[in-house]
């Protein structure tokens, strides 16, 4: 069941990296896009880092959850403790690469846009 979700969630994030990295490696970006690529990409891992390791929330009281946005382990209070619902090994080993590399597509996104919006935008043609 959980594939249902982590494989759309890990398929787009691997789009948002791989184009952002082709249009650099094809020239279409200046220079000065290339260095702000290296510093989303940088401001990316960590943010993959922290998604896939470290958060960890409480929807409600008696739940707790681990990884963002793909649940790598979740903690129910039941009989005051807290009990662990362990993922089988493939599954939480795609769910923590879907997050690290989603916190990395998320840092990527708004060059991403800038890109989109930079291709649509017209040409000026010296004519009135």
């Amino acid at each position: 069941m959980g594939l249902l979700f982590i494989i759309p969630v890990l398929a787009i994030s691997i789009w948002i990296i791989y184009s952002s990295y082709r249009a650099l490696r094809r020239g279409e970006v200046s220079p000065v896009w290339r260095k702000r690529f290296k510093v989303m990409l940088v401001i990316g891992v960590v943010l993959g880092i922290y998604c896939a390791f470290l958060v960890e929330y409480q929807p409600n009281p008696v739940v707790g959850i681990k990884g963002f946005p793909v649940p790598t382990s979740i903690h129910r209070f039941e009989n005051e403790v807290w009990k662990t619902n362990p993922f089988p090994l493939p599954i939480f080993v795609m769910a923590k690469l879907t997050n690290f590399l989603f916190g990395i597509a998320v840092a990527l996104l708004p060059l991403k846009f800038a890109g989109m919006l930079n291709q649509v935008k017209p040409k000026d043609t010296g004519q009135l």
